[in-house]
């Protein structure tokens, strides 16, 4: 286990635990730009795996298993079917527009935020999108379309939704949206009453250099917006990365972490609020004494985060 990337190792670090003994692991089986074969293991499709999807091609992954004799022995092996419908990510540079991102957020959850210093990631199964975290519909079809032999394809099936299952309830997302101004229809979307919540600026380099801090092994991308029928092996194998084409209007950027080993629904990840936010921003009917509320939360904080009244 000594040969895993420590990125991936998430097991106790919330709660201030050891690592335990594992006695399993994940291989991935891939070709990269050389045409060369490589081997790399993990315990997660997590960002370690993330990030050779840049020039690598993934053929499968292979879950193993140390018996007692010290002996590795194959468990399963999924391996990734080659779509009839395949579609090309576009470049992560091209899909933000700028380095700015907004969270609208009601003014408990933005409380929680200064008074705790920490923000809060959600399971992907605790989303009211009962799709998030499951990859488009035609990368299950791809399956059954795919060259593999009848028993391959069934195995490919069973480790499919398995690991769709796995992605829903190990995965814990934070969600900003990209824009260079504040879009009020997502502020009352999100918000929830809008006149009495708050909108958050930050950035890209903020909130990377802020996670960074924690050791945890983030992913944070721009969300890609699919049309059905698509596939490709991104999509396949990190689908939190993927909403459909509904969802366009939000421009989401989202903030991925695995965590495993804990029965949690959310999880607290420590930042320094006034790092991260570039500026606070008040809705343009907020009342006085809301505005109030803000300023002196702020300063009774000893904080010096800039408050503006957002324009109409």
């Amino acid at each position: 286990m000594n040969e895993i990337e420590e990125i991936d190792m998430t097991y106790g670090i919330l709660e201030g635990q050891g690592k335990p003994v594992l006695d399993w692991y994940k291989m991935w089986i891939m070709g990269n730009t050389n045409n060369q074969i490589v081997q790399k293991k993990c315990l997660i499709e997590g960002k370690v795996g993330y990030e050779s999807l840049r020039n690598h091609v993934i053929f499968m992954q292979i879950n193993v298993k140390d018996n007692e004799d010290k002996k590795s022995s194959v468990i399963e092996i999924e391996q990734t079917p080659v779509g009839p419908n395949v579609d090309f990510l576009i470049p992560k540079h091209l899909l933000l527009e700028n380095n700015i991102l907004w969270r609208y957020i009601s003014f408990y959850k933005f409380e929680d935020i200064i008074n705790n210093k920490h923000l809060h990631y959600s399971r992907l199964d605790q989303f009211v999108d009962n799709l998030e975290g499951q990859a488009p519909f035609a990368c299950k079809r791809a399956i059954a379309l795919s060259d593999f032999s009848r028993e391959q394809k069934l195995t490919n099936l069973k480790l499919y939704k398995k690991r769709m299952l796995n992605n829903r309830q190990q995965s814990f997302a934070y969600c900003w949206h990209i824009n260079d101004k504040v879009n009020h229809t997502l502020w009352k979307e999100y918000g929830n009453d809008d006149v009495e919540s708050i909108c958050i600026r930050s950035s890209v380099n903020k909130l990377e250099t802020e996670l960074q801090k924690t050791k945890l092994p983030f992913i944070n991308e721009p969300v890609q917006y699919f049309k059905e029928p698509y596939f490709n092996q991104n999509a396949y194998w990190f689908p939190a990365l993927f909403k459909r084409d509904s969802y366009k209007h939000e421009k989401e950027f989202r903030s991925i972490v695995p965590i495993q080993g804990f029965d949690l629904k959310y999880g607290k990840i420590k930042v320094n609020p006034e790092k991260l936010i570039s500026k606070i921003y008040l809705h343009p009917n907020a009342s006085k004494e809301f505005r109030e509320k803000i300023k002196n939360l702020i300063k009774s904080k000893n904080m010096s985060i800039p408050i503006v009244i957002a324009p109409k």
